[in-house]
Protein backbone atom coordinates (compact mmCIF):
# COMPACT_ATOMS: atom_id res chain seq x y z
CA UNK A 1 0.00 0.00 0.00
CA UNK A 2 1.26 3.39 -0.68
CA UNK A 3 0.40 6.65 0.83
CA UNK A 4 -2.62 8.38 -1.10
CA UNK A 5 -1.51 12.23 0.53
CA UNK A 6 -0.44 14.56 -2.19
CA UNK A 7 -0.96 18.09 -0.33
CA UNK A 8 1.76 19.79 0.36
CA UNK A 9 2.38 21.09 3.85
CA UNK A 10 3.96 24.13 2.70
CA UNK A 11 0.58 25.84 1.16
CA UNK A 12 -1.29 25.58 4.80
CA UNK A 13 -2.24 28.79 5.41
CA UNK A 14 -3.22 28.28 8.60
CA UNK A 15 -2.11 26.68 11.64
CA UNK A 16 -5.08 25.08 11.09
CA UNK A 17 -4.98 23.80 7.96
CA UNK A 18 -1.40 22.68 8.63
CA UNK A 19 -2.25 20.76 11.68
CA UNK A 20 -5.15 19.00 9.72
CA UNK A 21 -2.97 17.86 6.72
CA UNK A 22 -0.31 16.55 9.50
CA UNK A 23 -2.65 14.52 11.55
CA UNK A 24 -4.12 13.09 8.56
CA UNK A 25 -0.81 11.97 6.79
CA UNK A 26 0.05 10.85 10.39
CA UNK A 27 -3.33 8.92 10.34
CA UNK A 28 -2.98 7.04 6.83
CA UNK A 29 0.72 5.95 8.00
CA UNK A 30 -0.17 4.73 11.03
CA UNK A 31 -2.80 2.56 8.94
CA UNK A 32 -0.25 1.34 6.32
CA UNK A 33 2.74 0.87 8.84
CA UNK A 34 -0.13 -1.09 11.04
CA UNK A 35 -0.98 -4.25 8.67
CA UNK A 36 -1.15 -2.05 4.91
CA UNK A 37 2.78 -3.05 3.68
CA UNK A 38 2.99 -4.97 0.63
CA UNK A 39 6.38 -6.96 0.61
CA UNK A 40 6.75 -6.68 -3.48
CA UNK A 41 5.44 -3.25 -3.62
CA UNK A 42 7.22 -1.29 -1.15
CA UNK A 43 10.57 -2.89 -1.52
CA UNK A 44 13.16 -2.68 -4.00
CA UNK A 45 14.04 -5.72 -4.88
CA UNK A 46 12.91 -8.79 -7.16
CA UNK A 47 11.88 -12.28 -7.18
CA UNK A 48 13.85 -14.90 -8.52
CA UNK A 49 13.91 -18.76 -8.92
CA UNK A 50 17.23 -20.14 -8.47
CA UNK A 51 18.73 -23.83 -9.03
CA UNK A 52 20.82 -25.52 -7.79
CA UNK A 53 22.49 -28.53 -9.77
CA UNK A 54 24.65 -29.13 -6.50
CA UNK A 55 26.77 -28.43 -3.16
CA UNK A 56 29.24 -25.91 -3.34
CA UNK A 57 28.51 -24.85 -7.15
CA UNK A 58 28.25 -21.07 -8.09
CA UNK A 59 25.40 -19.94 -9.93
CA UNK A 60 25.15 -16.95 -11.75
CA UNK A 61 21.37 -15.38 -11.64
CA UNK A 62 20.15 -12.35 -12.97
CA UNK A 63 18.31 -10.06 -10.72
CA UNK A 64 17.49 -7.16 -12.73
CA UNK A 65 18.17 -4.15 -10.52
CA UNK A 66 20.22 -2.53 -12.17
CA UNK A 67 22.72 -1.96 -9.16
CA UNK A 68 24.47 -4.67 -7.08
CA UNK A 69 22.49 -6.33 -4.75
CA UNK A 70 22.39 -5.22 -0.70
CA UNK A 71 21.40 -9.07 0.15
CA UNK A 72 18.80 -11.70 -0.54
CA UNK A 73 16.45 -13.18 1.18
CA UNK A 74 15.29 -16.99 0.65
CA UNK A 75 11.35 -17.36 0.41
CA UNK A 76 11.15 -21.06 -0.50
CA UNK A 77 12.84 -24.21 -0.64
CA UNK A 78 12.11 -27.20 -3.12
CA UNK A 79 14.45 -29.00 0.01
CA UNK A 80 16.25 -28.76 3.22
CA UNK A 81 19.69 -26.87 1.79
CA UNK A 82 21.38 -23.40 2.64
CA UNK A 83 21.93 -20.61 0.14
CA UNK A 84 25.09 -18.97 0.72
CA UNK A 85 27.29 -16.63 -0.76
CA UNK A 86 29.04 -17.05 -3.78
CA UNK A 87 32.56 -17.19 -4.40
CA UNK A 88 32.86 -14.21 -6.67
CA UNK A 89 31.79 -10.46 -6.27
CA UNK A 90 28.06 -10.08 -7.57
CA UNK A 91 27.73 -7.39 -9.95
CA UNK A 92 25.05 -4.75 -11.32
CA UNK A 93 23.35 -7.19 -13.54
CA UNK A 94 24.41 -10.95 -11.22
CA UNK A 95 23.99 -12.40 -7.65
CA UNK A 96 26.22 -14.83 -7.23
CA UNK A 97 25.04 -17.66 -4.85
CA UNK A 98 26.00 -21.43 -3.51
CA UNK A 99 23.94 -24.00 -1.85
CA UNK A 100 24.86 -27.05 0.53
CA UNK A 101 22.95 -29.65 -1.83
CA UNK A 102 21.10 -29.63 -4.76
CA UNK A 103 17.62 -27.99 -5.14
CA UNK A 104 15.40 -25.27 -6.43
CA UNK A 105 14.41 -21.87 -4.45
CA UNK A 106 12.99 -18.26 -4.71
CA UNK A 107 14.83 -15.20 -3.34
CA UNK A 108 13.51 -11.95 -2.99
CA UNK A 109 17.22 -10.01 -4.02
CA UNK A 110 17.15 -6.02 -2.96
Amino acid sequence: MKTQRTSDLTKAKTIEELARDVQALIDELQQIVSGGLEFSKNLRGQFVEVRFIGANNEVQVRHGLTRKPTGYLVVRRSADFRVIDGFSQNTTELLKLRATQAGTCTIFVF
